[in-house]
This record gives structure tokens, C-alpha cells and sequence, in this order.
């Protein structure tokens, strides 16, 4: 009989083929990481991008050329975030990060630009587990082009919050607009 070779063919089949391949846990994931899922085809819309929550303060999710005529860091979409008036208080649009193993370090990054006339507000990313803050990194933002910038945490858990903020000058109408977000495992 000729059934061991037909064995091991249909098990060296299956190996080459995925079957028994060993599965690792998901990356860690952002929903629509750069704004793309269901965003405006053109123009922009006054809604948190979909996977996305939000406080405070205005939101646009733009389609290339839709806001101001800028162009997204990566796609065609991108999120903008605005606030007006003398409140002291940050637009904020927040996502849970899930799948983190509790102890590893990670790196989230992203691109951020201001609009033209709003380079006094700051703009803050920020790692949250509960009341922890995992890490937090503001400045003001550039107009005319895309910056990358990243922010390192460990994990105390499996889950974290992400939290992009954008706080204006008291009496001015500013706006930040961000793109292209990761979160990956730090390298060191």
C-alpha cells in the first residue's frame, strides 16, 4: 500500500500552505488608522471617523483637497480637529487600542500639520489606561506640511486609550489636522 506517501503529501500540502502555520496574536490594530474607512469621497464631513470617539471641540474628516485645499499625508482622507472661543478644554478624538501585551513597549506615531493661522494651539497625543497616563506628547503644529511625530509607552495591560487632542489659543479659531496613525511594538 501507498498510503504513508500520500500521507505525508497531503500533510506537506498543508504545512506549505498555511494550514498549520503558527498564528500570532493581531497587530495592534487602529480602526481606519488613516481616516479612510467610509471618509467623504470629497469635500468634508462634521463627524468622528468611523472606529473613532470624540470631545469637545469641531471634527472634520476631509477627503483630499476638501479642507483648505490640503492634500492627506497618506490616502485620501485625513481628521481635523478645531476649536474656537476662550474654553479651556481640548478637541479630542480617542481610540481604544486593543491585543497590547501587559510589560512590552510600543511606539505610536503619525503626521500632524496646522492650518494656516494656527500654529499657537498645541496639539497632544496621549496614551491613557484608566486614570494612567501612559504617555503624552504635545507641541504646536507646523502649517504647510505633514510632520511625523511618535510617543513611546509600555503597556500595563491589554488595552489603552489613544487620545489625540488639540487645544487653541483663548479667543482664536485654530485647527490641527492629523493623519497616518500607528502603533507599533518599540524596537529597542
Amino acid at each position: 500500500m501507498r498510503r504513508f506517501p500520500l500521507f505525508a503529501s497531503v500533510i506537506l500540502a498543508m504545512v506549505l500552505t498555511g494550514i498549520f502555520a503558527t498564528t500570532s496574536l493581531p497587530a495592534q490594530a487602529l480602526r481606519s488608522a488613516s481616516f479612510e474607512d467610509g471618509a467623504p469621497a470629497s469635500g468634508f464631513n462634521q463627524n468622528a471617523p468611523r472606529g473613532w470617539g470624540w470631545e469637545n471641540g469641531n471634527f472634520y474628516w476631509s477627503a483630499s483637497g476638501g479642507l483648505d485645499g490640503l492634500t492627506a499625508q497618506d490616502g485620501n482622507a485625513f481628521v481635523g480637529l478645531q476649536r474656537t472661543g476662550t474654553s479651556d478644554v481640548s478637541a479630542v478624538l480617542k481610540q481604544q487600542i486593543t491585543a497590547l501585551s501587559a510589560g512590552k513597549s510600543y511606539v505610536v506615531s503619525m503626521w500632524v500639520r496646522a492650518r494656516v493661522g494656527s500654529t499657537s494651539g498645541t496639539w497632544t497625543v496621549s496614551v491613557i489606561d484608566g486614570a494612567d497616563v501612559l504617555a503624552t506628547r504635545s507641541d504646536h503644529a507646523r502649517p504647510g506640511q505633514w510632520e511625523q511625530v511618535s510617543v513611546s509607552f509600555t503597556a500595563t495591560r491589554s488595552e489603552a486609550t489613544l487620545r489625540l487632542g488639540f487645544k487653541n489659543e483663548s479667543g482664536k479659531d485654530q485647527m490641527v489636522f492629523f493623519d497616518n496613525v500607528s502603533i507599533t511594538p518599540d524596537g529597542k
